[in-house]
């Protein structure tokens, strides 16, 4: 008996191991325009979202626990079209952890207000590459492979090519209407992946690779250096702008970015203080005045 018990022990950690899937999300979904529908239909779809996005196998990498990708959804449900269908604004927050510390760096604070989806309580959320996609499982495919890219680029120079791909052909399967096609509006789905996979904004993905693998991930072995990288990498982040002025995915990482870039120049020494100011104040004009509590001493 206490050899079964223990090769299940054994068994259970070695597949825990192994089998550790990339994501850990959480979904809250608020409902308090609706009142048709009942709120139990939405907490099930909480936990049907939950148990999707953390238990299907998105890569063939396997992730230690502490090197899952920390994914927050909410979901704010404002009209009821009908009895299966709803409008909604979702929200993602997505973070990876910076290597040699118990911090973590933002990667993705986006706000998708072109929702609507269908939704039966119980109806089976499974998402299956080269296959028509409802709604409901293309949006949350959409992001979960998105996130991926974003975090694989920022371990190594393009490294999120194979993740961006999948979420591109979630952009072609997915219904299309808006969110997914170009539209007048050049701020939806179909742009994030225009921008990500345009050739005009390849320096810009590299730069995440810079920023974050040669940047953050240093600071604790050496901060100059670590500093001069983040430097660097928002160069070529204005260098991009240049290139490709007001793109999407730009405005999405300074949304992203900027509170942390903003904290961590305050500990820089004048020139690069001077120099963090000039290049966020040209990649984010609007935003001037907050680049100002950097501390800049003219």
């Amino acid at each position: 008996m206490k050899k079964y018990i223990l090769f299940s022990i054994l068994y259970f950690c070695f597949s825990a191991k192994s089998f550790t899937q990339e994501l850990q999300a959480t979904v809250k979904i608020n409902s308090p325009k609706i009142q048709n529908t009942d709120v139990k239909v939405f907490r099930t779809l909480e936990n049907q979202l939950i148990e999707f996005l953390n238990n299907t196998k998105w890569t063939d990498d396997v992730f230690e626990p502490e090197e899952r990708i920390k994914l927050n959804i909410t979901i704010n449900i404002d009209k009821e079209v009908d009895a299966s269908t709803f409008e909604a604004v979702i929200n993602i927050q997505a973070t990876r952890p910076i290597y040699g510390t118990d911090t973590e760096t933002p990667i993705l604070n986006h706000s998708d207000d072109r929702i609507t989806f269908n939704y039966e309580q119980y109806q089976p959320i499974q998402f299956t590459r080269n296959s028509n996609l409802d709604r409901l499982t293309a949006i949350f495919s959409f992001y979960a492979y998105y996130v991926l890219g974003l975090d694989y680029d920022t371990f190594s120079p393009l490294g999120g090519e194979p993740y961006f791909q999948i979420a591109q052909e979630i952009v072609r399967a997915a219904p299309q209407v808006e969110g997914w096609v170009p539209g007048s509006v050049n701020r939806n789905r179909y742009w994030m992946m225009e921008n990500t996979l345009s050739p005009r904004l390849r320096n810009f993905r590299e730069a995440q690779y810079t920023y974050h693998r040669l940047g953050m991930d240093t600071f604790t072995r050496n901060r100059e250096d670590a500093q001069n990288k983040i430097i660097l990498a928002l160069d070529e982040i204005n260098r991009a702008n240049s290139s490709y002025p007001n793109a999407m995915i730009i405005q999405m990482f300074v949304v992203a970015k900027s509170n942390e870039i903003i904290e961590m120049a305050k500990g820089f020494n004048k020139p690069l203080k001077l120099k963090t100011f000039d290049v966020m104040t040209k990649i984010d004009p609007a935003n001037l005045t907050k680049y100002q509590q950097i501390g800049i001493d003219y």
